[in-house]
């Protein structure tokens, strides 16, 4: 009688330093599984348009940075610290288009003041002057 030997469960630490050893098929496997929760993290604080990009630059990154990790350590953290980096440099990255588009409003010239209000102003010290205006 033959005892059926139990499968030992691969684990995503496993798969990553198969990966790191140089199998392809391991680095698939990754992104099958982590992905998904990839996109669960970068939906809820992400526009949906950047969302795949979002997920593609983290794999870029990880596939980067895949001799840091060390064997032993739990990959999700690492994966999602990463993951965290991109979603903050596309945060900032973004806000710098915000800002551009809100420096092209303002350089529009202001509108005319009135008389008296041109006068009040006259009558204030120079850096009071400068706030208001």
């Amino acid at each position: 009688m033959l005892l059926a030997v139990p499968s030992e469960k691969v684990t995503l630490e496993d798969w990553m330093r198969r990966y790191q050893a140089g199998n392809g098929e391991a680095f698939e496997i990754l992104v099958r599984e982590i992905s998904p929760r990839l996109r669960a993290i970068f939906r809820d604080q992400s526009p949906a348009a950047d969302l795949e990009e979002l997920i593609q630059e983290t794999w870029f990154q990880v596939h980067r940075s895949r001799h840091t990790w060390r064997p032993g350590e739990m990959l999700l953290p690492w994966i999602y610290s990463i993951a965290r980096h991109v979603r903050s440099r596309n945060y900032r990255k973004a806000a710098r288009r915000n800002e551009i588009a809100l420096d092209e409003r303002f350089s529009v010239p202001p509108p005319e003041l009135s008389f008296e209000f041109e006068q009040l102003l006259a009558e204030l010290p120079a850096s009071q002057r400068e706030v208001l205006i």
